[in-house]
């Protein structure tokens, strides 16, 4: 691996982190929305860019874990697989008219979030942490 691919792999560590903080903050928003009763098609917006921002973030990852083999690719991918099937089942339900039940799932997600991120997502980024310090 040549040093140029290392500083890559940094620079992919801080995207990554950046859009889990973007991912927080389309929480964040939805969650306020909710709590002040914003409209039905504000709420369906904001839940609409979170799934379609989390389908990207998710694109970033996995392009990261194929460019640095990454030897936990097939489980994070399958993570990713059934939280991005998650999120289309509770952009569905809102769609449908079962607001309350999509919403109490959106709001649930958070939790989701933050043990992925702290499970998967921390051994990705503990493995290009550990590329950019030991380049053999």
């Amino acid at each position: 691996m040549c040093p140029g691919e290392l500083a890559h792999g940094n620079a992919e560590r801080r995207e990554i982190d950046r859009q889990h903080e973007y991912q927080f903050e389309l929480l964040d928003r939805l969650h306020a929305a909710i709590a002040a009763d914003q409209s039905a098609g504000t709420i369906g917006q904001i839940l609409d860019e979170f799934v379609s921002f989390s389908e990207v973030h998710f694109e970033t990852e996995h392009l990261a874990m194929r460019l640095f083999n990454y030897p936990g690719h097939d489980d994070h991918v399958r993570d990713h697989e059934n939280l991005v099937e998650a999120l289309r089942g509770i952009l569905s339900d809102y769609q449908a008219g079962e607001k309350n039940l999509a919403l109490d799932e959106a709001l649930r997600m958070k939790g989701y979030l933050i043990g992925h991120i702290q499970g998967r997502d921390h051994a990705l980024l503990a493995y290009l942490d550990e590329l950019q310090e030991d380049p053999a």
